[in-house]
């Protein structure tokens, strides 16, 4: 049983690294790109 438990943990923490994978791409995109807006609002 306790070796069943260990599996299924990191079962969904695989499909959650496979979601972080393409959500890390496009963060980097979009980080720059939000953060410049807002400055540049602030700055204005």
């Amino acid at each position: 049983m306790t070796v069943r438990g260990a599996a299924l943990a990191p079962d969904p923490a695989s499909p959650t690294t496979t979601t972080a994978s393409p959500s890390v791409s496009a963060t980097p995109e979009g980080s720059p790109t939000a953060m410049e807006h807002p400055v540049f609002l602030m700055t204005t």
